[in-house]
């Protein structure tokens, strides 16, 4: 089974090959010469003059007769218990009052976040924010230099 999938290969790749060989090679050469430019015009017609006319009307009525199959009107049913679905609660976690950030890039570009959260139980609440963006190109662009704090 193999050899017929290689000699298959193989006859594809040839036919391939052979594609150039089998290409047009009488070229036409030169120049085309313009004696007049194409002129296109439509022949005389005569005009078919043709007004429509509507059908007439037709103002008989038509007595349709519908069959309805007989249905039940009334179906008696149970009415549904409707119950609340209980759903657990996820487990607490505990609460982390600090957070820190820390990052720098190029050209000497620092930037750094913290804040801390403290409280005294339902009297007294409070927070510290600290940030600090910075970049130092070493004074080789004017007005480069800055600070966000």
């Amino acid at each position: 089974m193999t050899f017929h999938h290689k000699s298959l290969i193989i006859f594809c790749a040839l036919l391939a090959g052979a594609q150039p060989a089998m290409t047009q090679d009488d070229k036409v050469t030169g120049s085309v010469d313009i004696y007049k430019d194409f002129d296109a015009r439509l022949l005389e017609s005569n005009k078919i003059n043709l007004s429509p006319t509507l059908p007439p009307i037709d103002t008989n009525t038509v007595r349709q007769d519908y069959i309805v199959p007989p249905r039940p009107l009334t179906i008696d049913y149970e009415a549904p218990q409707l119950r609340p679905l209980g759903m657990r609660s996820g487990k607490k976690e505990d609460p982390y009052n600090g957070f820190a950030k820390l990052g720098g890039g190029v050209p000497k570009t620092f930037w750094g976040e913290a804040g801390y959260y403290f409280s005294s139980g339902e009297q007294f609440d409070g927070k510290v924010w600290v940030r600090h963006h910075s970049l130092n190109a070493d004074n080789s662009v004017e007005n480069q230099r800055f600070f966000n704090n």
